[in-house]
């Protein structure tokens, strides 16, 4: 489903709306964008989560 995904979001940006006809396809199409809207909301936005630095957990980073 990613795969139909990423495929629609390519077309979205060329001014194209893809329609899904089998009913099927089109229902485990939104069941796969529901089970996985937080990681779709964030490749949307291309946002990338920042983790909290070694010092937090009080270890110091090595100088390697």
């Amino acid at each position: 489903m990613h795969l139909y995904w990423k495929i629609f979001e390519e077309l979205k940006c060329m001014g194209e709306y893809p329609v899904l006809l089998d009913p099927s396809l089109k229902r485990c199409f939104l069941h796969w964008m529901k089970t996985h809207e937080y990681s779709l909301t964030m490749a949307e936005q291309r946002h990338i989560p920042r983790f909290p630095g070694p010092e937090a957990f009080g270890v110091s980073p090595s100088m390697n």
